[in-house]
């Protein structure tokens, strides 16, 4: 009555033999950016005040050559105010921390699909600033809005609904204006379907 291991099996081996690993999905490799320097500036002779004081004017320059607004209604107001609408996706510093980088991004990266971005590489003694695929108007269009949250116009209109009217119970405004949304986009995806 001795068995052997090797013709031991269990119900939980049958199984996996049936079924097939599932392998996780590799990440996509990154996109290859081409970066090309705006400016830089010598610690030595400007201040970290001046320094971040003309890159946050230049950001504000590269925004409104794109159409941008200086302020964008849904945008957290903790955000770091070096970088201006920029937010901060990525920081390290170099292996002996010598140099820090940032890798800003546009704030409709998510939602319109933006590839602007910003390189600041920060050192002792020289901080630079770089872009790779300036944005322009057509990267901000309506139409390119592909999230599934508040559109950019239901934003600006609650803002303003609460600005004109901040005693009346702005909340019920709000929900009436988003319920007439999405029932008008609801007919309008059931009409294309």
């Amino acid at each position: 009555m001795a068995s052997s291991a090797v013709d031991a099996h269990t119900d939980s081996e049958d199984e996996a033999a049936s079924h097939p690993v599932e392998q996780k999905r590799k990440k996509a490799p990154p996109k290859e950016r081409q970066f090309s320097e705006v400016n830089r500036w010598c610690t030595d002779d400007h201040s970290k005040e001046q320094i971040f004081s003309s890159i946050r004017d230049n950001i504000d320059a590269i925004n409104r050559a794109a159409g941008m607004p200086k302020r964008i209604v849904g945008l957290h107001q903790d955000r770091d105010s070096r970088w201006g609408v920029f937010s901060c996706r990525r920081k390290w510093p170099s292996a002996k921390n010598t140099i820090m980088t940032y890798m800003l991004s546009c704030p409709y990266r998510d939602s319109h699909g933006c590839e602007c971005e910003i390189r600041i590489v920060e050192s002792a003694a020289i901080v630079s600033m770089s872009v790779s695929c300036r944005h322009t108007a057509a990267d901000h269009h309506e139409s390119r809005d592909k999230s599934k949250k508040l559109k950019k116009h239901q934003l600006e209109f609650i803002a303003e609904s609460v600005k004109v009217a901040p005693l009346q119970v702005h909340i019920t405004v709000a929900l009436i204006y988003l319920l007439v949304c999405l029932f008008v986009e609801f007919v309008y995806s059931a009409d294309r379907a």
